[in-house]
């Protein structure tokens, strides 16, 4: 059965899953593997960073820090530096292998991020960022992980309010 990740009642994403609750940001899933059912959770294959990462990727413009909030959210609270701002709601879109090369340059300022690059999600405290994360593992992106601690974390140790 095809199922539909679903985000501010809007298609991100069709998926080939027998299930996906929606209100739940560690959504189980059934996949069939050799034909017997298989269930996992989008956090198992999860790659977390901390804070002291996010310090170093700082100095590495090769990797992609993606802030997945809402535009409005960044303008209230800031942004962690090197950052550039896809929200959840068209994350699919922008990082689709189909989405021009070039509007994504005019757009971000920067290359997009092939399907190797190491990319790093955040948002306000991770949820959304997970979301993210298993939006761009089912394009294809193989280096993609997750700072959990988001920017609840990032501007409580950086003393921003």
């Amino acid at each position: 059965m095809r199922k539909q990740v679903i985000y501010k009642k809007r298609t991100i994403i069709e998926l080939a899953f027998r299930t996906f609750p929606r209100d739940s940001t560690m959504a189980e899933k059934s996949l069939r593997r050799n034909g017997a059912p298989i269930s996992f959770s989008s956090s198992e294959n999860m790659r977390i960073v901390e804070y002291k990462d996010i310090k170093k990727l700082l100095k590495h413009p090769e990797k992609v820090l993606i802030d997945v909030r809402e535009p409005n959210e960044l303008r209230e609270t800031g942004q962690i530096p090197t950052s550039i701002n896809v929200p959840l709601d068209i994350v699919a879109q922008v990082l689709h292998p189909d989405f021009d090369k070039t509007k994504f340059r005019s757009k971000y300022d920067r290359d997009k991020p092939n399907h190797d690059t190491e990319i790093v999600l955040y948002c306000q405290r991770g949820n959304r960022a997970q979301n993210a994360a298993e939006i761009l593992q089912k394009l294809g992106y193989r280096n993609v992980k997750v700072y959990l601690g988001s920017w609840a974390d990032w501007s409580k140790r950086k003393r921003i309010q």
